[in-house]
């Protein structure tokens, strides 16, 4: 059954994956996916449903749904269209999923009704993946990513407004062609102002059949350039996901057990809301469970502490 593939493939009854959608509209300059994958083709909302039932009645607590543009789902479907706060609102509703989540999020395509879904449904955990790219506005249309940096930052306001606890996660390109110095100070900029849980941060790469090669965009930013950027706003990231980290020092957090922790197998791992990992002491294995525990310190990569 596909469904056992899957979740043996995750080596896990615990957490899955649901893919909800494929595609993206969106041709930004530097990616593939519209031409290897096509256009944006959402699964029928009732299947998406059933499947992740059959997954918790399976034993899975935890489902992340995925779509390469998640927040568009539902837009082409028959025989009427359908948004990713509905289907949210429906997986929700299965009985005994403990955590939801969804990534991942176009800034170009959150809606506000998201936002009020973070509100309203108590599983769907408190983390928003939703890649900026970048903080330049000149960068930006030239990625043809559809938004600027203001509006960028409107939409930080408001995940922050709607749940003050929200871990945010973003992606960052550096060296996209035609980068100046100055864009890029623009984008350590909005990295300050958003103070990231997490970043994935990269050195921008032509691709074979994105829209900058075939429009002819000059990877003009020297190889030293997009190292000294990537390691730099990498070392930042670092600093400010420990302080984040830091802050939790001293709270209770509930935590998803994964099971052992891979470096020390007399401690357990997990995850807590805002999927920070947790590790903590313990005579026994807590894969599966959802427990307590006292954050007593914690590094840029991980929160630890004992069970209460």
């Amino acid at each position: 059954m596909r469904t056992e593939k899957r979740l043996k493939a995750r080596d896990t009854r615990i957490s899955a994956f649901v893919s909800v959608m494929r595609g993206c509209d969106h041709h930004c300059t530097y990616c593939v996916v519209p031409n290897t994958r096509g256009k944006e083709d959402s699964r029928p909302l009732e299947e998406i449903v059933e499947e992740c039932r059959i997954l918790v009645g399976e034993g899975a607590r935890e489902i992340t749904l995925l779509g390469q543009n998640i927040d568009s789902y539902g837009k082409r479907l028959q025989p009427r269209r359908r948004s990713l706060a509905e289907l949210l609102y429906a997986v929700a509703a299965i009985d005994g999923l403990w955590r939801l989540r969804f990534i991942t999020s176009h800034p170009s395509d959150l809606r506000p009704e998201l936002f009020s879904a973070f509100a309203d449904l108590p599983n769907l955990m408190p983390y928003l993946h939703f890649p900026a790219q970048s903080g330049s506005d000149s960068v930006l249309a030239r990625m043809r990513r559809g938004y600027t940096h203001a509006r960028y930052m409107e939409l930080v306001a408001a995940a922050r407004n709607a749940v003050p606890d929200i871990g945010l996660a973003g992606d960052t390109i550096v060296g996209f062609c035609g980068e100046t110095e100055a864009d890029y100070q623009q984008t350590l900029e909005l990295h300050r102002n958003t103070q990231y849980q997490t970043s994935f941060i990269f050195m921008y790469s032509e691709r074979e059949f994105t829209p900058a090669i075939t429009q002819g965009l000059a990877d003009d930013v020297s190889p030293e350039d997009k190292k000294r950027r990537c390691h730099e706003l990498m070392d930042l990231q670092r600093e400010w996901s420990k302080q984040i980290n830091q802050q939790r020092v001293g709270q209770v957090v509930q935590v998803l057990g994964e099971g052992e922790s891979k470096r020390n197998p007399q401690r357990q791992e997990g995850r807590n809301p805002q999927n920070q990992i947790v590790i903590a002491e313990s005579g026994r294995d807590l894969r599966g469970e959802l427990y307590n525990v006292k954050i007593e310190r914690a590094t840029n990569a991980a929160l630890y502490g004992t069970l209460v």
